[in-house]
Formats: structure tokens, sequence, C-alpha cells
């Protein structure tokens, strides 16, 4: 789950394919750590923060803090 959807490129993490969408149009995704963690540290740091700066090193920050059994990841698109 994540590797399908829209692509991301705004930060340049996980690309963003929702699992359900709100009356108000939002846009909900969710998923496991274990499967967000992969994905971040599957890319290409050096070319990701070339193209994304501060924004993907959020991301990749966040990944790394991350444990496998973390709660599931919540992603909103408004």
């Amino acid at each position: 789950m994540g590797k399908e959807g829209f692509q991301n490129d705004i930060d340049g993490g996980v690309s963003f394919f929702p699992n359900m969408i709100k009356a108000d149009g939002t846009k909900v995704m969710w998923m496991q750590a274990e499967d967000f963690i992969e994905q971040i540290v599957s890319l290409d740091y050096n070319k990701q923060k070339e193209k994304f700066g501060e924004k993907f090193e959020k991301v990749w920050e966040l990944a790394s803090q991350m444990k496998l059994d973390d709660n599931p990841i919540l992603i909103l698109l408004q």
C-alpha cells in the first residue's frame, strides 16, 4: 500500500492513495508504520533532498524516529 496512487510532489514522501473520502471532500489514507518506514528509507535520500529540500528532511526524520510496530500513519488531504 502506498506505492500506488498519486505521486507525492509536495515533500517527496509516500504516494497518496485514499482509503476513504469524507463527505466534506477530505481524503484519508492510512498505512502501517513498517510500510511507511520501508518506503521512505528505500528512496534515494540525496536525490529527494535535492528536489524537495527541508520538506523531505522532515519526512526522513519522522521515518527514522519511528519503530516498526508504531501505530499506523494517518495522512489527510483537503
